[in-house]
């Protein structure tokens, strides 16, 4: 049979994906469009290619409320797959998108989310090592990774399993186990932060050889591995497996920390870092860095060396130290 071409275009009203012909290859997502289109392609053939542009009025796209005046595009051809939006949406939820629309690197239970705000972006791809996506925005009133973002200004590219993240803005009630950390940091953490953060390998999780990252950090009462902060901030650049630490401030129940210097976890740098904190509680230290500790401490030391052996040398107070 020979291909048949198309070019169509004209107003869709209640346009389920669902129910659109297999022959077309458009991942089967729950919708209800409502939008001018102008759709170019071709069926009945191996080299087959879709071009759909859309301009919406109100309309949910996998559970999505989308706004009117947004814009939308995607380009199919063969197994290869293309997009681009530029809209005001509320109640996105990136787990059930990419499930819908059949992208893996996002239909994971860490994706579940509750977006509202504006979003523009453009990519193609649907693994971890051919995604290649751009987008920037303003988020408030959302829900991502356990936590909450009242307000947040973001530009984020995705490219061969690195992700390169911007943001400035508020959050809250984070859990850093979540974020990629041990299981041990368990908590709920709020405050301020102004990151430019690249993550490599993001698929396989968060490693110290994996990111790099210069952020400003303001944090408000937190619990981090059972640890109650008071606040704490952070001023430092993290590259090449070493942290240029300007400030480091943490006041807490149980503990209270003054940290700056460099600190080298590679085999090739040298630390420098000045460190004074006292504990009250070496128990819920303990817990955090799964070691056996108790009693009650305060330390003045600055730490040398790196990743083949880091040492310190200092001071040491302590009662009941076990």
């Amino acid at each position: 049979n020979s291909p048949v071409a198309y070019d169509l275009h004209g107003d869709a009203r209640h346009l389920d994906l669902r129910q659109v012909p297999r022959d077309l290859q458009v991942p089967p997502a729950a919708t209800d469009v409502n939008a001018a289109y102008h759709a170019v392609g071709s069926i009945g053939s191996a080299s087959s290619r879709t071009v759909v542009d859309l301009r919406f009025e109100p309309s949910t796209v996998a559970g999505t409320r989308i706004a009117a005046g947004s814009t939308a595009g995607v380009t199919l051809e063969g197994a290869d797959s293309s997009y681009t939006a530029d809209a005001n949406v509320t109640g996105l939820n990136l787990q059930r998108v990419g499930s819908e629309f059949q992208v893996p690197a996002l239909a994971t239970d860490r994706y579940a989310s509750a977006i509202n705000g504006h979003v523009a972006a453009t990519g193609h791809g649907t693994t971890p090592q051919d995604l290649d996506v751009t987008a920037h925005g303003t988020l408030t009133d959302s829900a991502i990774l356990g936590g909450q973002i009242p307000q947040l200004d973001f530009d984020v590219a995705m490219a061969r399993d690195t992700a390169h993240v911007k943001a400035t803005g508020s959050f809250s009630g984070f859990d850093p186990a979540i974020a990629g950390a041990t299981p041990a940091m368990k908590g709920t953490v709020g405050g301020t932060l102004d990151v430019d953060a690249t993550l490599a390998h993001g698929s396989s999780g968060v490693t110290a050889d994996s990111v790099q990252a210069d952020a400003t950090v303001t944090l408000q009462p937190s619990t981090i591995g059972g640890l109650q902060i008071t606040s704490a901030h952070l001023d430092a650049t993290y590259h090449d497996s070493t942290g240029d630490i300007r400030a480091l401030d943490v006041v807490g129940r149980d503990v209270n920390l003054k940290a700056s210097g460099t600190l080298a976890l590679n085999e090739t740098g040298q630390s420098n870092l000045k460190v004074h904190a006292d504990s009250t509680s070496l128990a819920e230290i303990g817990k955090l860095i799964d070691a056996p500790l108790d009693g009650i401490g305060q330390v003045g030391a600055t730490i040398t060396g790196n990743k083949r052996e880091l040492q310190a040398a200092g001071t040491l107070n302590g009662g009941d130290l076990k």
